[in-house]
């Protein structure tokens, strides 16, 4: 009698293991690695890593990833690029994750030798340098969106077609702002678009004024302003031209400078000052699949400044874990003891995304990762009495040749 109870009850556990997306022994955890600037100049943006955090959670309150749980790691590299790159080095050795997120434009151009050809492993920056963005040389490096340099060239191209011909950049000498600026200058945008560069100005980062600058451009008189520069610089252009009277209406900035605490401080002297806008506030998707996800997970864990960059981080997520969902379909649902064999298959999935459907509502582009930049697309937003107001109808895509 014994026999026959420890008999039924091994058949019974094995066909309990037979109804999981493969045995316990073989669930293992996919590791996530994560560089994020949460003390640093772009702390601001913090949400981004955080959005990104929580997408995984969600997936692991869901059972997983084909049931493998992912066990996330996310380290400060304060947008300084030493220590990017000593973030970058303590995740690879310790951590030995299967896909690494990185940030900032200086670290992860400073480290993408060792992850495109070395480490080899797949990461979606948050920053949106058209320099990570060439399949064939960095065959690991993916963004989602826009490079700034697209957004360079779609706001002098609007501005053109709004009647300007005299233009001038400005930002800090920091990667994320100097670089762009530099990669459109050498390709001579300008130049082959009628456009007169008057000036190119440079700053520090985090500056409290900037009237000197703007008393500079003042006296050149351009038509148009482009601020490659996030809120910390933002703010004090926007400040530093309403003191001397030049009009807001001339300025422009990139996506992350289309903040709240933009127009939140500056109120009115921010009025007609525009920036690019890829990703909707939580409370435009009112309804959609994603912003479902987002409130189950709420429902459950208490989180603060759930805000765009929030969304754009659990967007990063959601299409890095399609990526990895598709390569467990090829393994028999098993994660590979082989970690660059896994950390290809991961990319290669990624890249192979083809209209792959978000979930944010019928307006917002599909996902396309063959150019490793996902959708290249952007919305006009302009700000007026303290509150950022749509200023095109629906987004506007990029389609411009070198």
């Amino acid at each position: 009698m014994k026999r026959v109870a420890v008999l039924f009850l091994s058949m019974f556990f094995v066909l309990c293991l037979s109804r999981v997306p493969g045995n316990a022994a073989e669930l293992k955890d996919i590791r996530i690695g994560a560089i994020g600037d949460l003390s640093g100049p772009t702390s601001q943006l913090a949400g981004l890593a955080y959005g990104l955090r929580d997408q995984f959670l969600y997936l692991n309150d869901k059972g997983g990833i084909k049931g493998h749980q992912t066990d996330y790691t996310l380290v400060d590299g304060a947008e300084v690029i030493p220590r990017a790159v000593a973030s970058y080095k303590r995740l690879v050795t310790m951590v030995k994750p299967h896909v690494l997120f990185r940030w900032g434009t200086g670290g992860t151009k400073a480290v993408r030798k060792f992850s495109n050809q070395v480490d080899k492993v797949v990461g979606i920056s948050n920053s949106h340098s058209e320099d990570l963005t060439d399949p064939i040389k960095w065959p690991y490096d993916f963004i989602l969106g826009p490079t700034y340099e697209d957004e360079i060239r779609m706001g002098m191209l609007l501005a053109k077609r709004e009647g300007a011909r005299r233009v001038a950049m400005m930002g800090p000498t920091l990667e994320y702002s100097r670089g762009p600026r530099n990669n459109v200058l050498e390709e001579k945008f300008f130049e082959k678009n009628g456009l007169e560069l008057l000036a190119d100005i440079n700053y520090n980062y985090k500056p409290t004024d900037l009237t000197p600058e703007m008393l500079r451009l003042e006296k050149l008189n351009p038509d148009f302003v482009y601020v490659q520069d996030v809120p910390a610089g933002f703010i004090p252009a926007l400040r530093s031209a309403a003191k001397i009277g030049f009009p807001a209406s001339k300025i422009y900035s990139f996506h992350y400078s289309m903040h709240p605490v933009v127009v939140k401080v500056l109120k009115k002297d921010a009025n007609g000052a525009r920036a690019f806008k890829l990703i909707p506030e939580i409370s435009e998707i009112k309804g959609t699949p994603i912003e479902n996800e987002i409130q189950e997970f709420l429902n459950k864990h208490r989180r603060r400044n759930v805000d765009k960059w929030y969304l754009m981080g659990w967007m990063r997520g959601k299409c890095m874990a399609e990526a990895i969902n598709r390569s467990l379909q090829k393994t028999n649902n098993k994660v590979p003891d082989d970690l660059f064999l896994f950390r290809k298959m991961i990319r290669d999935e990624l890249e192979g995304l083809k209209d792959f459907d978000l979930g944010a509502g019928p307006t917002f582009p599909r996902i396309n990762y063959a150019d490793h930049k996902g959708f290249v697309a952007a919305l006009v937003m302009k700000a007026v009495d303290g509150k950022w107001v749509q200023a095109t109808k629906e987004y506007i895509h990029i389609h411009y040749k070198k």
